[in-house]
Formats: C-alpha cells, structure tokens, sequence
C-alpha cells in the first residue's frame, strides 16, 4: 500500500512503532515516508488501525474496502477498525490530588493498583502513579 502523505515514524529495536520525544535517551529507528512511496505490509497492519489518513486506503460504507488478499495481508477479519479500547484516563497531579481529597487514600491507591505502585504516602504515590503512567504511555505499543 502506498502512503498518501509524507509522514514519519519510529521503530524500537524489534521493528514495532513507538513513540519518540527529541532528546529522549531511547534506541529508535527513524523512517520517513513520501507521497507514493511504498509502506511495508507490517507497518501497513498497525497504521490502518491507528493513523489511516496516512494511507492511501479507500474507505466506505463504514469500513475499508480492501481485497481478500489485503484483509489476509493486513491482518484484518473485516474492512472494520478494530481499535484496542482506550486505557485509562489521563492523570495530572491536580486530579489526583482531587481524588485524594474526595475519596482519601482510598481513591489514590486504587488507581495506583492499575499502574502496579504502591506508597503509603500520599505526597509520594501521587508522584509514582505519575511516572508509572508516563513510562506505561511511552511503552504500549501504538
């Protein structure tokens, strides 16, 4: 499949797409792509779920319109995007604090449960789900 807009995308070190932040100590491999050229079938399967705009895929009826060999190709059952469900939702600090004000330590650690941290401050687990939530962003894959 070809690409219908320039774009540019990372890959870690076994070749799956990852977030990259200039400066940011990580192993990534950059590639750049142009009108027309040519997207590999693997990145095809991951960019048709998650950024499609940049393919040049027809879409109607409320899904892809793709051939048989695509589908099998692409992974893909049907035309359909099958997106992951969202995670969870965006902590800052100001809506921890919240939580930990209307529900106590109560509210924060279960919270902390889903990132796997625990503190028995509340100054401090606020400050590990934070960095547990950051780190889990950079990390799943796209």
């Amino acid at each position: 499949m070809k690409a219908k807009q320039h774009f540019v995308i990372y890959l870690d070190k076994d070749g799956n797409m990852t977030s990259y932040y200039s400066g940011e100590d990580k192993q990534v491999t950059r590639k750049e792509f142009k009108v027309n050229d040519e997207v590999p079938d693997v990145l095809v399967a991951d960019l048709i779920k998650t950024n499609p705009d940049f393919l040049q895929v027809e879409y109607g009826a409320g899904q892809f319109i793709l051939t048989e060999d695509e589908k099998k190709r692409f992974n893909m059952v049907s035309g359909k995007i099958e997106r992951p469900p969202l995670v969870e939702p965006r902590y800052s600090q100001e809506n921890l604090t919240k939580i930990f004000n209307e529900q106590g330590m109560k509210g924060l650690k279960e919270i902390g449960d889903k990132f796997g941290v625990t503190d028995r401050s509340s100054k401090n687990l606020i400050i590990e789900i934070l960095r547990a939530q950051e780190e889990h962003r950079r990390t799943r894959k796209v």
